[in-house]
């Protein structure tokens, strides 16, 4: 499974998560509308290559992830400074993937994981994990690291 440090939509959350705490002073609005249009492209390649299950676990983490945080963030205004520090986040987490070794292409690991049913994101996995427990009331297969 792909760790959390290494998807760019979770260090965003991290980000807009300390904004609404008031930590930082950076809006992460411009970041998250980005990766909204992003998720957008990645929709439309999950639906030719999966199923509706994993299409749905799909909208509900950009949901989490993106439209919830853009929505709080609506009526803020979007600044100079704000897209030149997104411009510095994705620097910092690029040195960070080249720094572990870690390079990979997100849309094909995506798709790889809506093909082989088998979540590699964590938030996908999480999904798969409750669904399977408390829904389905399947116990779920952990597997071993």
């Amino acid at each position: 499974m792909i760790t959390p440090d290494k998807i760019l939509t979770y260090w965003i959350l991290v980000w807009y998560i300390l904004y609404m705490f008031k930590i930082v002073h950076i809006n992460p609005k411009f970041p998250l509308i980005m990766g909204l249009f992003i998720n957008i492209i990645m929709l439309m390649i999950i639906i030719r290559v999966s199923d509706p299950v994993n299409i749905f676990y799909f909208l509900i983490i950009v949901s989490i992830t993106k439209i919830i945080p853009i929505l709080t963030l609506w009526n803020s205004q979007i600044h100079t400074v704000d897209i030149y520090y997104t411009g510095v986040v994705v620097f910092i987490y690029l040195l960070w993937l080249y720094v572990t070794d870690s390079m990979y292409n997100p849309i094909t690991a995506l798709v790889q994981s809506v093909k082989s049913y088998k979540p590699t994101n964590p938030g996908m996995y999480l999904l798969h994990y409750l669904f399977d427990k408390y829904l389905y009331k399947n116990p779920p297969n952990i597997p071993s690291s």
